[in-house]
């Protein structure tokens, strides 16, 4: 089980039509989903030991799940038609983890950037305080005036400033969030699978947010259909039962053609992950 933790918005589960259009069991049923979710939304178990973690019946908890997978036109989020998890390898996928996982209320947001500025001048003040050569600080207009170049001519040329040192710096969360934007919902979905099974291939089935976001650098080296044309690739052919993960699905993106990256093959499957359902596996956050 996931040794993580799950942000709950309250009163966007409270109006949430998990909350208020199914009964105990199902209610249940989804939190228990949420808090058994590693950091990449997955969630490793059986169908019985789902029942038993949140405390209900086997046949509530296959209920329950045949909901979560259910299309819902009333759900507030429309990704995925109002589906909120997705059978996978050893379990399931809640489709709409990363999305909760990386909002941010305003007040959160806020204190983020006061962190942000405080490490920001923090840095400057230990990189950026040598002063002049006559001992004064350095400030906005004595670093202009150094930067100025003598052209030998009785005049200076102001020149290109130059940049500061300093910036503020995000977090892997919003750099990760950021890359993501780049894609379609149907495209983050082949994405997230793939993820997934990068994390299998782990002893503690966990992917670093660090790998993350230096695979979605990486990944911006090329056009989207090619990125998503190659994962779904190595989802389909499962590549990650035989333990091959990010660098062996680099491969697979740079052999594939940029020019037929959006046709789908005629044979790919629509579950690439039908039939592995009995050896474990099942995952909108509201």
């Amino acid at each position: 089980m996931s040794d993580g933790f799950v942000k709950l918005y309250g009163d966007r589960l409270l109006r949430s039509t998990v909350w208020a259009c199914t009964d105990p069991a199902t209610k249940v049923a989804w939190i228990t989903l949420l808090a058994m979710a590693d950091e990449t939304g997955a969630v490793y178990g059986s169908i019985p030991g789902l029942a038993k973690f949140a405390g209900i019946t086997l046949e509530q908890a296959i209920a329950a799940l045949d909901y979560f997978a259910s299309p819902d036109p009333h759900s507030q989020s429309p990704e995925y038609e109002g589906r909120r998890i997705e059978s996978v390898e050893g379990g399931w996928r809640i489709l709409n983890y990363g999305k909760y996982r990386e909002y941010r209320t305003r007040k959160q947001a806020q204190a983020a950037k006061r962190v942000a500025r405080h490490r920001a001048a923090k840095r400057g003040s230990v990189t950026g305080n040598a002063g002049n050569a006559d001992g004064t600080p350095v400030t906005a207009a004595s670093a202009s005036a150094s930067d100025a170049v003598d052209t030998g001519c009785g005049d200076t040329d102001k020149g290109t400033p130059k940049p500061r040192a300093s910036r503020a710096s995000r977090s892997l969360g919003e750099v990760i969030a950021e890359a993501r934007r780049r894609y379609t919902s149907e495209q983050l979905a082949v994405i997230d699978t793939a993820i997934a099974g990068f994390a299998s291939t782990r002893k503690g089935n966990k992917v670093r947010d660090g790998v993350v976001a230096a695979e979605y650098r990486w990944w911006a080296s090329f056009p989207a259909e090619q990125v998503v044309a190659g994962l779904q690739t190595y989802v389909d052919k499962r590549y990650a039962l035989d333990g091959k993960a990010e660098k062996y699905a680099r491969g697979i993106i740079r052999r594939t053609d940029p020019v037929d990256a959006d046709d789908a093959p005629d044979d790919a499957p629509a579950d690439p992950y039908q039939g592995w359902r009995d050896a474990t596996y099942e995952g909108e956050a509201g």
